[in-house]
């Protein structure tokens, strides 16, 4: 990725690369996000879900110009292939039409 935002449960400068060693940066009393936690347990996908960590957020308005928003992204996690029975990394692009109110997961 030459430019963009990254967002990470750990230490950011580390997800340059090469990934030759599991980071695990993050702290499990790192809170979670309420509307990432609702979403993921409103799709009844883990009906044990009693709580969500190591949540990274980034919040903005913005007035759409036109019609059409384009936001590309890349989601990665190092535990795909080792982890992935015990928990669970979830990603969601959340729109809120502050109008209406209406939230619209994009990320799908």
């Amino acid at each position: 990725i030459e430019q963009g935002v990254v967002l990470s449960t750990g230490r950011a400068f580390r997800s340059r690369g090469p990934n030759t060693t599991e980071l695990s940066n993050g702290n499990e009393a790192w809170s979670g996000d309420a509307d990432l936690f609702n979403y993921i347990q409103g799709l009844n996908i883990d009906p044990e879900l009693a709580s969500y960590n190591n949540a990274t957020v980034v919040e903005f308005d913005f007035v759409p110009l036109t019609g059409h928003i384009s936001f590309p992204f890349v989601f990665a996690s190092e535990e795909y292939g080792q982890y992935q029975c015990n928990f669970s990394d979830a990603f969601a692009f959340f729109l809120t039409n502050t109008a209406t109110g209406v939230t619209t997961n994009l990320a799908l």
